[in-house]
């Protein structure tokens, strides 16, 4: 059985890239969302973080934020 629960503490995009690597090995978080929600880019078999990009998007994520608050 699987329930949903609250959505953790702190920003997403600030997570540790690796550690939503290990939610996605373990099932916890889907390839899809790792994206979208944490910044984060994984090669192409979602087996490894892509560090360079995942800085890159991050950046792009919270810019767009800033842009959203004005």
């Amino acid at each position: 059985m699987r329930m949903g629960s609250g959505g953790g503490y702190g920003d997403p995009l600030e997570r540790d890239p690796e550690l939503v690597l290990h939610d996605v090995m373990n099932g916890l978080v889907s390839k899809e969302i790792v994206r979208d929600v944490y910044g984060v880019v994984l090669d192409g078999r979602g087996l490894e973080v892509d560090l360079a990009a995942t800085e890159r998007l991050r950046s792009i994520l919270k810019r767009e934020r800033l842009r959203l608050q004005e």
